[in-house]
């Protein structure tokens, strides 16, 4: 590639209001392709589709560990925070159960 080779959405500025899967994806394809996206979220609100995706996550962490017994957890995101109810069979059941909705945080919190 030339260094006059752009990327074919370069220059473009995406300004993303969505809330929901499809607009948050299409927005990331945009970024991809070279625009500079400015994502806006609602205060109190934020993102639905991420918090939804962040909570599958960490159930899915939790079904699959064979160290925890008893899948007695309600999982909760708002605003990137997980909120983890539940009564864990013993201390490190618990340091598991957290060290999982925290694998997950920290990984969002690197993109």
């Amino acid at each position: 590639m030339s260094s006059a080779a752009r990327w074919p959405l370069e220059g473009l500025r995406v300004l993303d209001l969505s809330i929901a899967l499809t607009g948050p994806y299409a927005a990331a394809l945009m970024a991809d392709q070279g625009a500079t996206v400015v994502k806006v979220e609602r205060p109190g609100i934020g993102d639905i589709a991420r918090d939804r995706w962040i909570s599958a996550q960490v159930r899915t962490r939790i079904l699959t560990d064979g160290d925890i017994k008893d899948i007695n957890y309600t999982i909760d995101t708002q605003n990137k925070v997980v909120y983890v109810l539940g009564i864990a069979q013993s201390q490190r059941e618990l340091d598991r159960v957290l060290a999982h909705a925290r694998s997950v945080a920290i990984r969002l919190n690197r993109r």
